[in-house]
């Protein structure tokens, strides 16, 4: 039995055309894959079609160094930068660019990319300002930031930091309920006013998301009159609010109060301004990660139950050595995103069992040699079936390269010590360890001594894994 391995792109479960900002996917050469009608219309193309034509590396990106930008993007697992483009005029536009490794194969590259573009005014006051540092640093760690359940402690601060007030709000628009509701709150009476819910007609917030626009009023001018009908509080004598967009449309809005009538500069205006801008960029992205994270932990789930349902003895075997990857990853000092990786790696490493019959897994004596050739096929298919999958590249890897040796000895392709990563050596070593000291239908199991005693002449695995094994399981107790 034999398995076609070489496939051809398709199109992506996760569409771009749903949307609401510039996007496309594109080949490691640059060339289209497929584009949204947003980047149609943002580069001026009369037709999808046109634009398909074109090379975004060589025609409209300008000014980058191409080949740094893709080690960015396949090592980070995103690259985020500001970008010139030119459209279908020649004309340059400025815009923040994210690129995310969709699949990586032996011979190509394909990356999802999104495109929100700088209006130029703000470009062009980031460039004037004298204080474009202060703004860096304040924006900084806004950008820097991987999860959303951060966003809105990080904005409150950095308002805080660098702008006089007394209090920061912020507040979520929930149109279809025709509410506004304060989802954030840092200052002076704070806990009056947190989780408050209002109309959407008759609160401030609610004129600024219709408006879509900043608004500003300070008790004892015109504009306070004007908007009395909105009930400002009697402790609140200067009010700022801007509105934060998503998906292009007013979404979120920071209010920030003084308890003195004093008018905000307009450079605390500007800044505030182009702080929420960028918060929307942000927010946009974080709420992306969130929704493809849920749907990579539901694909996830669907995988692991279908192993469960396949083979008993695997979805014992894929628990256990994703405890001890995990264990033997902060052994070593691995980051956090690295253990988790190794830990999903584990759950699925054996995923291409699942087209092996089961009277072959099962067998109680050796398999023969075609029975070998389907087994010894089980990586490649595991990975296929994960590969155009968003941020699991790693645990593609691993599913991929679990039973690969250091001594050249191992499958699908005989890879050697330096075509092999950590994450896939410590994989190995969990693999052999386990199934070593588990009964088996053609074996009984040895005892974890005598595993390790195995492993430590083994030249095909990562001896300072198997040290670093040897101390987890010394710390558990189960090895003396």
């Amino acid at each position: 039995m034999k398995f076609n391995c070489l496939r051809r792109w398709r199109e992506p479960r996760f569409s771009i055309r749903k949307l609401f900002n510039a996007a496309f996917v594109i080949r490691e050469d640059g060339k289209f894959v497929e584009a949204n009608s947003h980047l149609v219309s943002l580069l001026k193309y009369p037709s999808e079609k046109m634009l398909m034509e074109r090379n975004y590396f060589l025609e409209i990106l300008k000014g980058e160094d191409i080949e740094e930008l893709k080690r960015e993007t396949i090592s980070e697992g995103i690259s985020e930068r500001t970008v010139m483009l030119k459209n279908i005029n020649g004309q340059i536009i400025p815009a923040i660019q994210y690129l995310i490794p969709l699949s990586i194969k032996k011979t190509n590259v394909v990356f999802y990319g999104f495109l929100f573009p700088v209006e130029r005014d703000l470009l062009r006051m980031i460039i004037a300002h004298p204080d474009v540092k202060v703004i860096y640093e304040a924006v900084n760690p806004l950008l820097s930031l991987t999860e959303l359940k951060d966003f809105f402690s990080t904005l409150a601060r950095i308002v805080f930091s660098f702008l006089y007030c007394d209090r920061i709000s912020i507040i979520e628009r929930r149109k279809e309920e025709g509410k506004t509701v304060v989802i954030s709150v840092e200052g002076v009476n704070a806990e009056a006013i947190c989780e408050k819910e209002s109309n959407e007609e008759g609160s401030l917030a609610g004129f600024v998301f219709r408006m879509g626009k900043p608004l500003e009023i300070v008790d004892g001018t015109p504009e306070a009159e004007e908007f009395s009908k909105f009930l400002l509080k009697s402790d609140i004598k200067s009010t700022f609010i801007v509105p934060i967009y998503f998906r292009n449309e007013p979404y979120l809005a920071v209010c920030i109060n003084r308890l003195q009538p004093l008018r905000f500069t307009s450079y605390e205006k500007e800044f505030l301004t182009f702080l929420c801008y960028q918060a929307g960029i942000v927010y946009q992205r974080l709420r992306f990660y969130e929704e493809l994270k849920r749907w990579n932990s539901a694909i996830f789930q669907v995988f692991c139950r279908a192993l469960s349902i396949k083979d008993k003895y695997t979805k014992e075997h894929s628990e256990i050595t994703s405890q001890l990857a995990g264990e033997i990853a902060k052994e070593l000092n691995l980051d956090p995103i690295t253990q988790k990786n190794l830990m999903y790696g584990a759950m699925l490493h054996d995923l291409g069992k699942l087209i092996i019959e089961s009277s072959i897994l099962g067998k109680k004596g050796p398999l023969n040699e075609n029975e070998w050739e389907v087994m010894r096929h089980h990586p490649i298919v595991g990975a296929e079936l994960v590969e155009d999958i968003p941020e699991m590249e790693m645990i593609r890897r691993i599913i991929l390269q679990h039973h690969e040796r250091l001594n050249g000895t191992g499958y699908p392709y005989g890879l050697t010590a330096e075509n092999i990563p950590l994450e896939s050596r410590i994989m190995a070593v969990v693999d052999v360890f386990h199934a070593t000291t588990s009964d088996r239908p053609y074996r009984k199991a040895k005892s974890v001594e005598q595993a390790i005693e195995e492993m430590k002449r083994d030249e095909g695995l990562d001896q300072n894994v198997v040290n670093a094994l040897i101390r987890v399981l010394k710390r558990k107790g189960i090895l003396k």
